[in-house]
């Protein structure tokens, strides 16, 4: 056990002694730069929570009083997965999220490619009462590289075009929040997971964001839309992908932005 705690700081030491006792904790994953190494001061700690009951853990927070005291507590769906992670800053300013999942994911994790992809960017095993995160591991480890197929790509650029006109339609519309929110945050994501795959250049993801002005919205939108569909192309011919036919989506947006 006390090897498993370097690292962890008094929140993470004090939460794994507590689950080792308790019978309805059975494994735990530490994520993310905690598991690899290379966290510092400001690394949040990253727990992936194998429960017998879900909804015991997730409904019921005084568990959470055995890690430390508790200053804010609230739960969200994980972008991987779509499970329940509580997330909790605790007294001495540790962030911590737990992502509670029960004992069937030991199985659906492996045949996850998201997930493997997750776990493949760091994991270590904390506690592993039944044995079945070596197995999860395992698949991890023998996975084939990352890459995307056809549909998986024609799927993301459609769904960044998508995005990329509905933006330009708040913006015309005058709801710049909304627009600018969409900018800076879906749209980079989409062409965040993009690169994933391939990046064309070092500097393929050099962008700026938006400031919450209109003028700037619309020219950070249009940069980020050019160098999409460079960037796409370049990507479709790397795997031998069709790129979809975008001309009439960067034509509308070209019209509202005329037209603005």
């Amino acid at each position: 056990m006390e090897k498993h705690l370097a690292g962890l700081g008094e929140v993470g030491a004090r939460f794994l002694r507590w689950a080792e006792h308790d019978p309805g904790v059975r494994a735990i994953l530490l994520l993310g730069s905690q598991a690899r190494g290379d966290s510092d001061e400001w690394s949040d700690l990253d727990f992936t929570v194998v429960v017998v009951d879900k909804t015991r853990y997730i409904s019921d927070v005084n568990w959470l009083d055995n890690c430390g005291t508790v200053l804010v507590s609230h739960t969200e769906r994980t972008d991987v997965g779509g499970h329940i992670e509580r997330r909790v800053v605790f007294e001495d300013g540790t962030d911590a999220s737990f992502c509670l999942v029960g004992r069937e994911w030991l199985e659906c994790a492996t045949r996850e490619q998201d997930t493997l992809t997750l776990l493949g960017k760091g994991a270590r095993i904390l506690l592993d009462k039944d044995g079945g995160l070596l197995e999860v591991l395992a698949a991890v480890q023998s996975r084939p590289p990352t890459v995307c197929n056809e549909a998986q790509f024609i799927n993301l650029v459609s769904r960044y075009w998508y995005e990329a006109l509905w933006t330009a339609k708040r913006l015309r519309r005058g709801e710049l929040l909304k627009g600018v929110i969409s900018c800076n945050g879906t749209m980079k994501l989409l062409f965040f997971r993009l690169m994933t795959w391939h990046r064309p250049s070092p500097n393929s993801l050099d962008t700026s964001f938006a400031r919450c002005e209109r003028e700037d919205a619309w020219r950070i939108l249009l940069e980020d839309t050019r160098n999409f569909e460079r960037s796409s192309r370049i990507v479709a011919a790397h795997f031998g992908h069709k790129h979809p036919d975008t001309s009439r989506v960067v034509a509308l947006i070209a019209t509202l932005w005329t037209e603005r």
